[in-house]
């Protein structure tokens, strides 16, 4: 009995995806096809499947004597930008006695976002204990984590029929980062608080307070603030000064509310034009309530207004961070993601790599944001909001912010009507964006002049 209940499925799926090549599908046709002709031998034609047969097997047979031994070391970068190209290589070293002949990379079950440009790539010879290198080139597309499958090094050789191969070398995981324009000026209403703890949160990373002078003691102050020298030279207790730390704590809060709609009303939401079935593809999940539910597997390109926030969200980040701020994060996808990133306490790439894993949320996201960002609203200075859409509860949330004390800067990056024009008036520091524009971060400063 077998204990991997889908080892057949797979080892078909294998079989037929990887290990058969378009030459050899060309002559399983021929095979099948006069194979209708063998039934009877007053028709010639089962000579010809019998030749294409007997043909098929012997390639076989050669290619399970002639398929490489081979030791594989892969060497791939662990994460890159959308658009760019993953660039690694294979180590190969024969470990037969005898020659290998074209032998070449494959990585069969490939994430659909992704595409190996290499696969051409081929050594024609490989001798015996040569070790030489093959490169490795993914293309990517979306962002996202890619769970990549094993890279088989194979051969077709002798009649390129059928793929030939023992090695896996486990290829582990990608992660691409979203792909956004550095924004040449972004103007935000900046204000300083007092961090409670400002020195100590950032001792660990090397900052240290910044001394102002020294004064003589009160009574009640620490000792480790004691001028030993200043001490004995003037003959009495003299202690330290530091000037308060003070930081520019801005929250970027960003959106992926998309709400379930009805599949004859997703035109009208995302697109504004009738839907053809045709464009409703697996793996979007219809419900039994007529709903368009959006899964976590669904092809991200499908809404280019929810990438065109996250695009614009990681240039605003990248903005900030080359400043003297402390950014906090808040995205809602399937859970709930809260980081805090700037003055040195991590680098830009935590904040994409959040941003890279976040997806759609269909449920109202605002219900679980709004306490953890209450929270922290004492001690944020600017609040910078990046919407999908503006209704009642988005307006309640920014309310909510400006009660607090923190400025507020608003960004809408929406290609249809929004849902409440008229609550926007309320707010006045508003950038209204379509989704290309949001993605394409030079033509901020424009879009900005235009909506003052």
């Amino acid at each position: 009995m077998l204990s991997d209940p889908l080892i057949v499925p797979r080892q078909v799926f294998d079989l037929w995806k990887f290990r058969t090549t378009p030459a050899g599908l060309a002559v399983l046709t021929g095979i099948l096809l006069s194979g209708l002709g063998a039934i009877t031998v007053m028709i010639p034609v089962y000579r010809l499947f019998f030749a294409l047969l007997v043909l098929y097997c012997l390639c076989w047979v050669a290619g399970l004597i002639c398929r490489p031994r081979v030791e594989a070391t892969l060497e791939l970068p662990r994460q890159v930008t959308a658009g760019e190209t993953a660039r690694g290589t294979v180590t190969l070293r024969n470990l037969s006695r005898w020659p290998a002949w074209d032998v070449m990379l494959a990585m069969p079950g490939l994430p659909p976002n992704l595409k190996l440009i290499s696969a051409d790539c081929m050594i024609r010879r490989l001798r015996p204990g040569e070790e030489v290198r093959l490169p490795l080139e993914l293309e990517t597309s979306v962002r996202g984590l890619y769970e990549l499958p094993d890279v088989r090094p194979h051969t077709t050789f002798p009649l390129n029929l059928a793929r030939f191969g023992r090695v896996r070398v486990p290829a582990g995981s990608l992660l691409v980062l979203p792909a956004f324009t550095p924004l040449t000026d972004l103007e935000l209403p900046v204000g300083q608080r007092h961090q409670p703890g400002g020195v100590a949160l950032t001792s660990s990373v090397g900052d240290s307070p910044e001394y102002i002078g020294s004064r003589e003691y009160l009574s009640g102050e620490p000792a480790r603030r004691f001028d030993v020298r200043a001490w004995a030279r003037l003959g009495r207790p003299i202690v330290r000064e530091y000037q308060q730390e003070y930081y520019c704590r801005i929250a970027l809060i960003l959106d992926t509310w998309r709400p379930e709609v009805p599949v004859f009303g997703l035109a009208s939401r995302l697109a504004d034009r009738p839907l053809r079935m045709k464009e409703v593809r697996w793996p979007f999940g219809m419900t039994d309530d007529g709903l368009l539910r959006f899964g976590q597997d669904a092809d991200r390109r499908a809404d280019p207004e929810l990438e065109g926030a996250i695009s614009l969200s990681s240039s605003i980040a990248a903005a900030l961070s080359n400043g003297e701020f402390l950014i906090d994060l808040f995205a809602a996808g399937p859970q709930l993601y809260v980081f805090r990133s700037g003055r040195h306490l991590a680098h830009l790439e935590n904040v994409l790599e959040i941003l890279a894993c976040v997806d759609r949320c269909g449920d109202n996201p605002f219900e679980t944001i709004a306490p953890a960002v209450a929270d922290e609203l004492q001690n944020i200075s600017t609040a910078v909001c990046v919407f999908l859409d503006f209704d009642q509860t988005r307006r309640d949330f920014c309310r909510l912010i400006q009660e607090a004390g923190c400025s507020l800067k608003l960004f809408l990056v929406r290609d249809v009507p929004l849902s409440d024009e008229r609550g926007l008036a309320e707010f006045p520091d508003v950038t209204r964006l379509t989704s290309a524009e949001a993605r394409a971060g030079g033509l901020l400063a424009d879009a900005q002049e235009q909506s003052a």
